[in-house]
């Protein structure tokens, strides 16, 4: 899509210093794809968990792990592989 916009000159000289993007459409494509990306985590931020549907969607889950077999009975640290002093052999 073409558009035209009225950049202050200023502000474009910072952002091209500062980005190493020379080429103004290049750099506000990369301003508009971090636009997005900080108001997208802004977003999921917010939810915080409260969303009723994520916290079922996360007790489900917790459910089907630990209701999982367990398939290896030995330590976290048998299985890193650490001996009684904590360091590898």
């Amino acid at each position: 899509m073409r558009v035209t916009v009225d950049i202050d000159d200023d502000l474009l000289q910072r952002a091209q210093a500062l980005s190493g993007i020379k080429e103004p459409t290049a750099l506000v494509h990369e301003a508009l794809k971090a636009l997005l990306e900080r108001e997208t985590a802004r977003q999921l931020a917010q939810l915080g968990g409260s969303e009723p549907q994520i916290d079922e969607a996360l007790d489900w889950l917790r459910r089907a792990v630990w209701s999982l077999p367990v398939l290896d009975t030995r330590s976290d640290d048998e299985i890193l592989g650490y001996n009684r002093f904590g360091h590898f052999d």
